[in-house]
């Protein structure tokens, strides 16, 4: 397994290995309906933190405690959630891997 999968299980026990590859495929992929749109600077926002609920299935508390542990790979938003440079460089040479997101284990 990946060792960056590895270090955040160890701050994310609630969550199985393969989904926390699962939100960071999520996240490097900038998928989601407000990662679509641009501001007017020509960038996008990111993710909005509903958006990763309903795509997950997560509980938004799990979601809270996960980007916390990944804060600093993350743009400082309260709002949005996006992959800020370290981020982006750490996660763009991994093959993750999506994640088949079921409401029922």
């Amino acid at each position: 397994m990946l060792e960056i999968v590895r270090q955040l299980k160890k701050t994310n026990p609630d969550l199985k290995e393969r989904e926390i590859e699962g939100v960071l495929f999520i996240l490097k992929n900038n998928l989601g309906y407000g990662a679509r749109s641009e501001n007017n600077s020509g960038s996008s926002f990111g993710l909005k933190n509903n958006e990763l609920i309903t795509l997950t299935g997560l509980p938004k508390e799990t979601l809270k405690i996960f980007k916390s542990s990944m804060s600093n790979l993350l743009e400082k938003s309260e709002e949005y959630i996006k992959l800020n440079e370290e981020g982006i460089k750490q996660l763009s040479s991994l093959d993750l891997r999506p994640y088949l997101w079921t409401l029922v284990d």
